[in-house]
């Protein structure tokens, strides 16, 4: 896609590659710089999507945008980002790996289908140093909706992630 899409309509790429089997090398990396707004269930059941590096300066993630893509295995989520919807990642890959830069945490849904399944780990912050991310982290923590949802077993600090203990 051209990275100077700045908006995608509703079922904009739905569907894409759904009947298909793709082998890894067959994936893009969504690199989307320029966006500034998406609609509903967006990528719903797209395929081919491999990692999501830039959603440019959306402030929602509205309903089921990457609802069953199930071949995502990165997704970084932009510091403009103040809410996500229902189903926003359901039924992503097990082992995929969310990362906010949002120092805030995002709005999200009281539904436990916002991210999932529960393999999904989900990172805060930016990595540039523990205290930093360990600030953010208590911040999502402290989320009613985060902590029960999410939940401390899944969430962690992007400074943990580069900078794993031995």
């Amino acid at each position: 896609l051209p990275t100077s899409i700045e908006n995608i309509g509703y079922q904009g790429f739905s569907r894409v590659g759904e009947n298909l089997t793709l082998q890894d090398s067959e994936l893009i990396d969504l690199n989307l710089p320029n966006l500034s707004t998406i609609g509903w269930d967006c990528f719903a059941l797209c395929k081919c999507i491999k990692s999501i590096t830039s959603l440019g300066s959306i402030t929602q993630i509205p309903y089921g945008c990457f609802d069953d893509c199930s071949n995502i295995i990165t997704v970084n989520i932009p510091s403009s980002v103040t809410s996500l919807a229902n189903y926003v990642f359901k039924n992503v890959k097990s082992n995929c790996i969310v990362h906010f830069l949002a120092t805030t945490p995002p709005t999200i849904p009281s539904d436990e289908n916002t991210i999932t399944p529960n393999t999904v780990k989900v990172y805060v912050g930016d990595g540039s140093s523990a205290a930093n991310d360990n600030a953010i982290l208590q911040a999502y923590l402290a989320d009613t909706n985060w902590a029960t949802y999410i939940g401390s077993s899944r969430l962690d600090t992007w400074y943990n992630y580069l900078h794993p203990t031995a």
